[in-house]
């Protein structure tokens, strides 16, 4: 028998977690988040980590390092857009988000398409700007099975939130839908707080918790109705 060496690794305990940021979802042509503050915290608010632009020439590419399986609430600013909240779980080892997965909102685009959704649903749209409010702007992955009966929002009050589905036609135009296929979800005036997403699909229910301060655009995308 040949004899070998065998390298023996320990379990990672940190993970560098990477890839590119965006000003704006990609239902429009977007470019990179080159400027702003990117971070990560724990579900109970601590920090776990500020995410750093390790490219000179790639400024849009965002590099943290986090704990290993470990659910976040991801936190992007940028000047030209509105704070936006996500929430994920780090990966067990080197992890890249795929391009275009995260994004901010740029303020002018997000406005646009918040305000002529709020006008659509007759609501009348609390100021981000102001402070006093959060809205939510998601997706689904499985748009064609996806029915706005699965899905329901209780704010940082404790009420219940209304969430409006719109699925987008072959000419890029938003058509409000409560049945599948559904591909954007909206949810306005919620209090901040702690803000409980439901996805229900038969006995199976997946609760996404986030935590807002107020004047965020909470971004539960890529969600999938079990």
């Amino acid at each position: 028998m040949t004899p070998y060496l065998e390298e023996v690794r320990e379990a990672p305990e940190v993970v560098v977690y990477a890839g590119m940021l965006y000003e704006s979802p990609p239902i429009v042509e977007t470019t990179p988040l080159v400027s702003g503050h990117v971070s990560f915290y724990d579900l109970d608010g601590a920090l776990m980590a500020d995410a750093i632009q390790p490219l000179a020439g790639t400024l849009g590419y965002w590099r943290s390092e986090l704990p290993v399986d470990t659910e976040f609430q991801l936190l992007i600013e940028s000047d030209i857009g509105y704070p936006t909240l996500w929430r994920g779980v780090s990966p067990s080892g080197y992890g890249t988000w795929f391009s275009g997965a995260l994004f901010g909102y740029d303020v002018e685009f997000t406005d646009q398409i918040l305000g002529q959704i709020a006008e659509a649903e007759e609501i009348e749209l609390g100021l981000l700007s102001d402070g006093a409010v959060a809205h939510m702007w998601g997706s689904f992955s499985n748009r064609d099975d996806a029915n706005m009966a699965d899905i329901s929002l209780i704010d940082g009050a404790g009420a219940d939130v209304i969430l409006y589905g719109y699925s987008m036609d072959e000419e890029g135009v938003l058509v409000s839908t409560d049945v599948a296929p559904i591909d954007l979800f909206f949810g306005f005036n919620i209090a901040p707080g702690s803000v409980s997403l439901t996805l229900t699909g038969g006995d199976v229910a997946h609760n996404i918790e986030y935590y807002t301060v107020g004047g965020e655009v909470i971004s539960p995308w890529w969600m999938e109705v079990p």
